[in-house]
């Protein structure tokens, strides 16, 4: 099988530090954990370092979610929704869903390894989940340009060299990204470089990636004439959509039936989404237009 070698670093800790670079480097501000993730398990965040849009995601009498915190095994009140669409529609308007998989990823080195005679040099490699890739790309079928749906892994596998990235602000144009879809029916994707070059495996084929900053540049301009309640209602009925199509119905039904009956509208779709934030172990993050 050749030498290889996994990244030192927990996927976690690479996630956590790209978040932050995308927060520091190109104005996306992420709300608080505790509201978004303890209580529903989701991340957002938008184009704006505007204190008052902080404020109203953060806490208070105005947030989208209030700051009780939700002990594990009770159902959800569906008292913690109401008039969640008053606040939400008061943010600019939603131009942006990105959904990312954070990979942590193994380094080949030598010419044992199996993709060796693709690539004739050391590389990197991650694998994937048969069921999650199946509920990303159905996802990003759906969504079409409403949604940003894939992978970001580094092309890097020290500490010393996370640190490096992270002390030159490089984390992110060290990191390759490839979008779900062009994954379809394969188990593995292996690259050499950050930027947009990989290979899907089995069998290796060619699969050219995304470049990051220049994706959103170019989805800038996009965005739905509807307002931001709609939109989520929207994006709870497609990711309802991917996962049945994906043959995740049951695991999602369980973790639907967690939440009270009385859940409906916003609430509703934002419990889909973290459900399929959690099937599919990847992020949600929300791009605003101001």
């Amino acid at each position: 099988m050749g030498r290889k070698i996994e990244a030192e670093f927990e996927e976690k800790e690479f996630e956590s530090q790209i978040n932050s670079a995308i927060k520091e480097k190109h104005n996306f501000i992420y709300a608080p954990g505790q509201v978004f993730e303890k209580i529903i398990g989701i991340d957002a965040a938008y184009f704006s370092e505007n204190e008052v849009l902080w404020q109203i995601l953060s806490g208070g009498v105005d947030a989208i979610f209030p700051l009780q915190r939700v002990p594990g095994g009770i159902l959800l009140n569906p008292t913690y929704w109401d008039n969640i669409e008053i606040p939400l529609d008061r943010l600019p308007p939603f131009q942006l869903n990105l959904f990312l998989q954070h990979k942590r990823p193994t380094y080949l080195s030598d010419a044992r390894s199996s993709e060796w005679s693709f690539w004739k040099r050391p590389y990197y490699r991650y694998h994937l989940r048969a069921h999650q890739q199946l509920a990303l790309e159905k996802l990003a079928a759906i969504a079409k340009n409403e949604a940003l749906v894939g992978y970001a892994c580094p092309a890097f596998h020290t500490y010393r060299e996370l640190w490096e990235r992270i002390k030159l602000d490089s984390i992110i144009s060290s990191t390759n990204f490839v979008n779900a879809e062009k994954l379809s029916g394969h188990d593995a994707y292996t690259y050499v470089d950050a930027g947009i070059k990989g290979a899907a495996c089995s069998e290796p084929i060619e699969v050219e990636g995304f470049d990051f900053i220049n994706e959103l540049s170019r989805r800038s301009d996009f965005s739905l004439d509807m307002s931001n309640s709609q939109i989520v209602i929207r994006l709870g009925k497609f990711v309802d959509t991917a996962l049945k199509e994906a043959g995740l119905q049951e695991r999602y039904q369980i973790m639907l039936s967690l939440a009270s009956d009385d859940i409906a509208g916003v609430g509703l779709a934002l419990i889909k989404i973290s459900a399929f934030c959690q099937i599919t172990n990847s992020r949600w993050m929300i791009g605003l237009k101001l």
